[in-house]
């Protein structure tokens, strides 16, 4: 994914918004910037810059991350890039 992600965005920028702790978990709110000049799942670059929003939730064991849950705005991220989005 993050192969994919810098192809299609090779500018791509991740800001993390907020971050915190609780137990064995810990959730990042980030906002990923970018500019679409790369193939990204068979779709052609439009040279369009996005911002998106997200959320990783992590759950961790014995120092390592064992699970990861995320959340991004894929819909809002389509429709910038100037892109349908997939069926």
């Amino acid at each position: 994914m993050v192969a994919m992600t810098r192809t299609a965005l090779p500018d791509v920028h991740i800001t993390l918004d907020d971050m915190f702790a609780e137990a064995n978990k810990v959730a990042t709110r980030f906002t990923l910037t970018g500019t679409f000049k790369g193939e990204y799942m068979g779709m052609t670059p439009t040279g369009k810059k996005v911002k998106v929003t997200g959320i990783v939730i992590t759950r961790w064991a014995g120092g390592k991350e064992v699970e990861a849950w995320e959340s991004l705005d894929t819909f809002s991220f389509y429709q910038q890039m100037g892109v349908k989005p997939p069926a």
